[in-house]
C-alpha cells in the first residue's frame, strides 16, 4: 500500500489527504470556504482527474449562462437539483489561464447549510470572470 498526503498551511486553506490501497484511492479532508482562497487553490490547465482541461471543455457543451447560474444560487438548496439533472459537479474554468476549480455536489462540505459553499463558489468564479460548466454524472 502507498500513501500519499498533501496539507496546507494557512489556516483558511483547504486540507486534503490522499491514501492508495490498491486501487482504491480515497480522498478526505476539509475544504475551505473562503471564496478567494478557492480562487487560489485554483488547478492548472492540467487537472490530475480530467486531463488537459482545453481538450474536456468541447466534451462539457455550453457554458452555463448569468441566468442558469442565478438560478442555482436560488434554487440548488437541495439534493433533487443536482440529482434530477444528474449533475456530477460544477467546472468553473478561466478560459485565459486554463485555471480551474470543481464543486461536487457529492462533497459534504458542499452539502452542508444548504449547498452554500457550493452555491457561492460558483456564483463567485462566475462574477471573476470564470466559465461554469457542468460536469454530468457518468451513464
Amino acid at each position: 500500500m502507498s500513501t500519499a498526503s498533501t496539507t496546507s498551511t494557512t489556516s483558511t486553506a483547504s486540507t486534503i489527504n490522499i491514501e492508495q490501497d490498491g486501487n482504491t484511492i480515497t480522498i478526505s479532508g476539509d475544504m475551505t470556504n473562503d471564496c478567494k482562497q478557492m480562487h487560489r487553490e485554483c488547478a492548472g490547465r492540467f487537472h490530475g482527474m480530467f486531463g488537459d482541461m482545453v481538450k474536456l471543455i468541447p466534451k462539457l457543451g455550453d457554458k452555463r449562462t448569468s441566468a442558469q447560474i442565478r438560478g442555482l444560487y436560488r434554487w440548488g438548496t437541495n439534493a433533487e437539483y443536482y440529482e434530477n439533472d444528474n449533475i456530477w459537479g460544477y467546472l468553473c474554468y478561466n478560459p485565459k489561464n486554463h485555471s480551474n476549480y470543481i464543486f461536487s455536489p457529492c462533497d459534504g462540505e458542499n452539502r452542508d447549510n444548504s449547498y452554500h459553499r457550493l452555491r457561492n463558489g460558483v456564483a463567485y468564479f462566475e462574477s471573476e470572470g470564470f466559465d461554469v460548466y457542468i460536469i454530468p454524472c457518468s451513464n
